[in-house]
């Protein structure tokens, strides 16, 4: 009798799983913030950069740092915000866009849990090349450049990823000339 219960439950686990992976359920780090009220400035960032399939893949492990609306709004005005909210599509401003989303990403072969963040306190590699985030102990904080940002909602697990929503967007070091000049 108790094995049967076991093959019952371990079935309907199964089920659950297949059914939570195809019906309605988020499964991608993309699909968090299309779902999201608080990221409408950052999915049409994502959709303008070409960047939806890659963040939509399931064979690796996201963490995305999904910078708020607010945090976008903060960015000075000037030119890099002209150029990465009013013409994303212009070529040159799609490659700063693209660096800039990229930041916030890191791509692993597991996601990185907030209750991993502070133990790590070192560079993390992103998907924008030779730019890192550095994790801070504190609060968990993320560093990247001279911006820091501050994790305000924790551990959105998916199927491909995980998700931290921050206040802050964070610039990598190829857009310092540029946020110089807009300062």
């Amino acid at each position: 009798m108790h094995t049967r219960l076991v093959l019952v439950a371990l079935a309907c686990a199964i089920a659950n799983t297949q059914a939570a992976s195809h019906g309605g359920v988020t499964t991608t780090v993309v699909e968090v913030v299309v779902n999201s009220t608080s990221h409408t400035t950052l999915e049409a960032l994502v959709k303008s950069a070409g960047l939806v399939s890659a963040l939509e893949a399931t064979a690796t492990k996201f963490t995305l740092f999904a910078p708020t609306d607010d945090a976008f709004k903060a960015v000075p005005a000037g030119d890099l915000k002209t150029k990465l909210t009013t013409d994303p599509v212009h070529s040159n401003h799609k490659a700063l866009l693209q660096d800039v989303l990229k930041q916030h990403v890191i791509s692993a072969t597991d996601r990185i849990m907030a209750a991993d963040l502070p133990a790590m306190a070192a560079e993390k590699t992103t998907l924008s090349p030779g730019n890192p985030l550095t994790v801070k102990s504190a609060a968990p904080q993320i560093k990247a450049g001279a911006a820091e940002a501050r994790v305000v909602t924790a551990d959105i697990s998916v199927g491909n990823g995980v998700v931290h929503v921050i206040d802050k967007v964070l610039l990598p070091a190829s857009c310092s000339r540029t946020v110089v000049g807009i300062a």
